[in-house]
């Protein structure tokens, strides 16, 4: 992740509905079937719900 960047995730594999979320200073965190995944930070109140992506 560059300096600019203050956030992200990908839906890393989702035939196996795994998902990564990328923090500054922090390593990737691999989600495992989650439901959703909440932001924080700048984009705190942000909810994906994750049936959609992975259908």
């Amino acid at each position: 992740m560059d300096r600019q960047r203050t956030a992200g995730g990908m839906a890393d594999r989702p035939e196996w509905e795994v998902a990564a979320t990328y923090r500054p200073g922090q390593q990737p965190e691999a989600l495992h079937h989650p439901a959703s995944v909440r932001g924080s930070g700048v984009v705190v109140g942000f909810e994906l719900v994750m049936a959609r992506i992975w259908t």
